[in-house]
């Protein structure tokens, strides 16, 4: 009998995602005057979520997850 097998391997994960996220979102934010509305951010945040997933392959679900908290402390 052979070994049981285990589930597919996944994708590796990036090292420090959270970090790039907010340097992305830091960049993003500056180049866009640095707004504060709520609004404003909301429509943002669909940019730099598109950019994170193009550029560096960032999943959506863990961009948006990180965006929020980085949002939190632009409002």
């Amino acid at each position: 009998p052979g070994a049981a097998r285990g589930a597919a391997p996944s994708a590796p994960r990036q090292a420090n995602v959270a970090g790039v996220i907010w340097a992305v979102a830091d960049q993003h934010w500056e180049s866009a005057g640095k707004p504060t509305d709520t609004k404003v951010l909301l429509a943002l945040r669909r940019k730099i979520m598109d950019d994170l997933e193009e550029k560096h392959g960032t999943k959506r679900v863990t961009s948006s997850n990180e965006l929020g908290r980085w949002m939190k402390t632009k409002t």
